[in-house]
């Protein structure tokens, strides 16, 4: 099944106030998850799905009923710190306010996400059960 772990990615706003991590890789890990959040949701339902950062395209190839797909009608905020942040130039540099709301809205992204995964018949693992290896790898 599809296994969520985005516990590092979340650390990012709260460290990017205190000075910890740059507000602009903040950013980046907060597109990031929210881009895995919605991609687990294709991985689900085994579809094919584009490689792409624009997280209001990987939206709208949703099928309907997602929650995700009717309660996010703009990511592109969010989108544009999956590569820009990447690359020197003329670019803004990202202030802790951005950081901090684009983690919220990462957070809700994956929260909403988590729970259409669930009504659709996702069930969690609980934990530590994906970190224990087979028995046959055991030896």
């Amino acid at each position: 099944m599809v296994a969520l772990r985005w516990g590092g990615h979340w650390g990012c706003g709260g460290t990017a106030r205190k000075g910890g991590v740059a507000p602009r890789l903040a950013c980046f890990h907060a597109q990031q998850a929210a881009e895995k959040s919605i991609k687990s949701i294709f991985v689900f339902l085994q579809v094919d799905f584009p490689f792409t950062h624009n997280l209001d395209r990987l939206r709208d190839l949703l099928p309907d009923g997602w929650t995700v797909k009717e309660d996010f009608p703009d990511l592109a905020s969010l989108s544009e710190w999956a590569v820009e942040p990447r690359y020197p130039g003329d670019l803004r540099e990202a202030t802790h306010e951005d950081a901090e709301a684009a983690v919220e809205q990462a957070r809700n992204v994956y929260e909403a996400t988590l729970k259409d995964l669930e009504n659709h018949g996702y069930e969690r693992e609980t934990e530590g059960e994906q970190d224990e290896p087979a028995e046959e790898d055991a030896e």
